[in-house]
């Protein structure tokens, strides 16, 4: 909704939500149009182009919200360290960030919990900070920290904002902030009505074959200039916490 398409059809960039379009051939008459427009069309979109396509620019997402959650959350670290607030965050000036659009299709829930096929293996992220915007599909467990290999589900809470810690930032911290391994399994299974459809092509009878429910969530990567350096923050070490 940020990147809205604009109102006609001259500027085809940007998002459509449901019910905003309504797609028509050689209909010309007003009252004709008109009466199309009563049942607009049941589907979502999002347009983009050349980015060099000076007559019709694509229409982003404003990117500043994130960059400014990561630079408080930066500054509130730096802050519970006893260090000089921008002392994280001006390590972030050149915002080298990464976003992944992820969609776990529904799948026959039994094929998921018997490993014949996954969604993503446990693993920690990379960088500085992730933030995980997700819908309201479970199946996000992150792992004990204290006790390797006992996962713990994550229950989805809408509009919020998960943060994951990073490996890049477990090390600059000398692990007093630990990096969070987690993986995306079947959440508690869901009967779909209707057919629904694998990403292998397996299609279930109508109303029988347990599926998950499809889930999309959307990782922010934050990570620090390349040429910054990375050892432990002051703070971080000393006697009993020597320097890793």
């Amino acid at each position: 909704m940020l990147a809205p398409h604009p109102p006609g059809g001259s500027h085809r960039r940007g998002y459509s939500g449901l019910g905003k379009g309504k797609v028509s051939q050689n209909v010309f008459d007003k009252d004709a149009i008109s009466q199309l427009r009563k049942a607009l069309d049941v589907r979502e979109s999002f347009e983009s182009g050349n980015v060099n396509d000076e007559a019709q620019p694509n229409i982003w997402p404003p990117d500043e919200d994130c960059a400014i959650l990561v630079s408080k959350l930066l500054t509130s670290i730096a802050l519970a360290l006893n260090l000089d607030p921008a002392y994280l965050s001006h390590t972030h000036s050149q915002q080298l960030d990464q976003l992944r659009l992820l969609h776990y299709p529904p799948f026959p829930t039994s094929v998921l919990r018997w490993g014949e096929k996954g969604r993503i293996e446990a693993h920690s992220d990379f960088g500085t900070l992730t933030l995980l915007f997700q819908d309201d599909a479970a199946g996000l467990e992150v792992e004990d920290t204290n006790e390797p290999e006992r996962f713990t589900a994550v229950a989805p809470v809408k509009d919020t904002v998960l943060v994951n810690v990073g490996d890049l930032l477990m090390r600059w911290s000398n692990d007093l902030l630990r990096s969070t391994v987690h993986r995306v399994v079947a959440p508690p299974s869901d009967r779909l009505n209707g057919e629904a459809r694998g990403e292998d092509g397996w299609k279930g009878e109508s109303g029988g074959r347990e599926m998950t429910k499809a889930r999309y969530s959307i990782p922010f990567f934050a990570t620090a200039d390349p040429d910054t350096v990375i050892e432990a923050l002051p703070g971080t070490w000393g006697e009993e916490r020597p320097k890793r």
